[in-house]
């Protein structure tokens, strides 16, 4: 009816409002959700403020110069960042810092044994008193004569023999030596210096020495009386020569190659027979059950020994052929020389009735040959 009239519609009540109630129902949630995040936000902004705080407040009193007008500076007074004014920590070695330089301390031991030729031209710096010393225990005191024994302390303090440092007089009569032969680092460093010295020189120094060991006026009564000490301080002191070169032989092949022969020898556990060989020079035989390693350093030991063996004052000519014999029978016919003729006479001082020692060389001798014949 109003409408016929041409009036303006009217906009109903009841919709109006209710389109306002559900506005204003609506209000109260979102006020409420802006509410609560506005809340949280100034809970964990009041939190970092009051680390913050709690941050210079420790460090108030500490005076950090090098932070003063720096970024750090201005971040830390404003509480965004926390600076730790202690001093940086000492910095720890690494686990494989200390693995390396175990290796490189190996390795430098390595190859200090395994190219002992590359040490010789610098082994003369080497001071000969770290070095095992022979007689370094009793001399006994079975002697004639009381000029016997002092005149061995006196040689054994001479300057000229420790230079010398023999290792012919080591083999038997050391102590120092016997603990030394466990170690191939510690052989290899004595042999350093041994096969560094003069050989013509020193076997010059040490032949005299034998002269007068052996002369009436000091041990030659004793020597007749075959003394133990005084025959092998004198059977080191003429073998000095054919000891050197042989202990200064070098491995050219197989196991323990560029080392020292005879340190390969005295420390093979597996076959002891290997430093017998180096006894032969001092007149100590060959025992019948060795068998040495049949290699290059016997076969060159061997050889070596034949330029002394035909020598009658040496010791070596009454035990090289037994041992070569016995050698070859583990190595091959051919391996050693076993027929060294004997083309120089003996010293007169062999010459008489025959010792115990060499009546018992000579029939161990015989009996070995007999079970190869």
């Amino acid at each position: 009816m109003s409408n016929a009239m041409g009036e303006a519609p009217t906009v109903p009540q009841e919709n109006h409002f209710s389109s306002h109630s559900i506005l204003i129902a609506q209000s109260p949630q979102r006020h409420a959700g802006l509410f609560l995040s506005l809340s949280f936000n100034s809970i964990f902004t009041l939190f970092l403020l009051f680390l913050s705080s709690l941050s210079l407040a420790s460090a108030a009193a500490i005076d950090i110069p090098t932070l003063h007008g720096s970024t750090l500076a201005q971040l830390s007074r404003k509480g965004q960042i926390i600076v730790d004014p202690r001093p940086s920590p000492v910095p720890r070695t690494s686990p494989f810092e200390i693995f390396e330089r175990a290796n490189d301390a190996s390795s430098t031991a390595t190859s200090s044994t395994s190219s002992p030729s590359s040490t010789l031209a610098t082994a003369a710096t080497v001071s000969s008193s770290s070095l095992p010393t022979p007689f370094d225990t009793s001399l006994g005191s079975n002697y004639t004569t009381s000029s016997c024994p002092k005149y061995i302390n006196t040689f054994l303090s001479d300057d000229d023999f420790q230079t010398c440092l023999p290792f012919s007089l080591l083999l038997q009569n050391s102590q120092s030596f016997f603990q030394t032969e466990k170690s191939l680092v510690k052989t290899t460093r004595l042999l350093d210096y041994t096969c560094s010295v003069s050989l013509a020189n020193c076997t010059t120094v040490l032949n005299n020495i034998a002269l007068n060991l052996i002369s009436d006026s000091y041990c030659g009564n004793d020597y007749l009386r075959q003394n133990p000490v005084v025959v092998q301080a004198y059977n080191g002191l003429i073998a000095y020569e054919s000891l050197y070169r042989a202990s200064c032989l070098i491995a050219t092949s197989g196991d323990g190659e560029g080392n020292y022969c005879f340190a390969n020898a005295i420390t093979n556990t597996t076959n002891t027979a290997d430093s017998y060989i180096y006894y032969l020079p001092l007149g100590t035989t060959l025992p019948g059950s060795s068998r040495p390693t049949c290699n290059q350093c016997l076969r060159d030991t061997m050889a070596l020994y034949t330029n002394y063996a035909s020598n009658g004052t040496q010791p070596l000519s009454g035990t090289y052929n037994a041992a070569a014999l016995q050698v070859d029978l583990g190595c091959g016919p051919t391996f050693a020389n076993d027929s060294v003729p004997i083309t120089s006479a003996a010293h007169p001082r062999f010459t008489g009735a025959p010792s115990l020692f060499t009546v018992m060389v000579a029939i161990g001798s015989i009996l070995l040959l007999e079970q190869i014949l």
